[in-house]
């Protein structure tokens, strides 16, 4: 069976980074003193030859770590060309770029913009709460010079969303951190929330409550719905998901989609896993190298992932905000112990949120639906036009 659209989370460098965030648990798992991981050309020829195979139309690439840049220009020069090499007819190839934009310059602005490459870049809102988190080797803060690097990303005209981790002291100023975003000229902004991997990786004092979480949310929607209702539009993924999700749209996080699928993590060198948080020994897939990559898409192990994933709570099914958030991330319902059938570690988030929120984001979905809203977006939701009659 092939897949109408599938995604690779590359991660190219693995764990490799040329940044000490306070809360990365992936530098500390996956790298070690004095190895240095790197894909190799044979690794990403064989995975993007069989990536091609399993979809019947879209393919996917979101180029990870660690820290991507790590691998240099000439190595996405290569993927680039090696995906027009092996594209089939009709078949749409996108790829998207996490960095934390330390290494850019122009001349990767102007490779990212020529191939159409959409940007995550990482940015924590005020300097002085991502100074705080957000560290080189060095050990000091990275804030202005991700801002030049967003300069940068806007100055050659790349597609750019912001991604922002949410520790307990940003979630204490979440009208802040919005408006930082939105002063910076964000078009697009995804929040994080800081949690645990599971590995105790993470220091307590930046792991997130869920009350905390919930407070955030509804401090940011204040700020959010107030701009667009004076015409401003900056796009909040969280938001503009659940507006879509009025529409009868399908989820576009994982945090709202209550399982995983039509996506898989790729190690530097092959190895496969089925999530982010999930790169872990009982959860190895297989590698491209062993074998055709449908043969394990259609093994036992991502069966019984899958299968895992799917134990949504029995009081989750007779919640009314169900349809929102259909028992929220498999990992996140695992965090305190293990057990995927126990609620979302963030459900008092959702729920605080939802009825806050919730009846106007409908209203706004079902505005944007029937045209009042001029449409949708790549990003999400075209609504800043519907808001007006709110």
């Amino acid at each position: 069976m092939l897949f109408p659209a599938f995604t690779f989370l590359v991660k190219p460098a693995s764990g490799d980074c040329n940044m000490r965030c306070r809360y990365c648990f992936y530098y500390q798992s996956h790298t070690s003193s004095g190895d240095i991981r790197r894909m190799s050309l044979a690794t990403l020829e064989r995975l993007i030859s069989e990536a091609v195979i399993v979809s019947s139309g879209q393919v996917f690439f979101g180029w990870q770590g660690g820290e991507p840049t790590l691998m240099g220009l000439d190595f996405f020069r290569e993927a680039v060309r090696l995906q027009e090499k092996y594209r089939r007819p009709g078949q749409k190839i996108g790829n998207a770029f996490q960095t934390n934009g330390l290494l850019l310059t122009p001349e990767w602005c102007e490779f990212l913009a020529e191939n159409h490459f959409l940007v995550g870049l990482s940015l924590d809102g005020e300097p002085v709460r991502h100074d705080a988190e957000r560290l080189d080797p060095g050990g000091l803060g990275t804030y202005d010079r991700v801002v030049r690097a967003l300069h940068l990303l806007q100055e050659y005209r790349v597609r750019t969303n912001i991604l922002t981790v949410v520790t307990p002291d940003i979630a204490r100023r979440g009208r802040q951190t919005y408006r930082a975003l939105r002063n910076l000229q964000a078009e697009y902004i995804q929040f994080i929330p800081s949690v645990d991997n599971g590995q105790q990786d993470v220091p307590e004092p930046l792991r997130l409550s869920a009350d905390g979480y919930g407070r955030f949310l509804k401090n940011v929607y204040d700020e959010w719905i107030a701009d667009l209702k004076a015409g401003q539009r900056v796009g909040v993924q969280f938001f503009e998901s659940l507006a879509s999700v009025a529409l009868g749209l399908p989820p576009v996080t994982c945090q709202t989609a209550g399982t995983c699928a039509g996506h898989l993590v790729v190690e530097y060198d092959g190895s496969l896993y089925p999530c982010d948080f999930m790169v872990r020994p009982e959860w190895y897939l297989g590698n491209i190298h062993a074998g055709p990559l449908m043969e394990i898409l259609q093994g036992a192990k991502l069966r019984e992932f899958l299968q895992w994933t799917r134990q949504i709570p029995t009081t989750c099914r007779s919640c009314e905000f169900f349809p929102y958030c259909r028992g929220g991330c498999p990992y996140q319902r695992t965090m305190k112990n293990g057990d995927p059938s126990r609620p979302d570690y963030f459900c008092r988030s959702y729920k605080t949120f939802f009825r806050y929120a919730l009846p106007q984001l409908i209203q706004l979905g079902r505005m944007a639906g029937s045209g009042g809203a001029g449409g949708s977006t790549a990003g999400g939701l075209g609504a800043s036009s519907a808001v007006r009659d709110l």
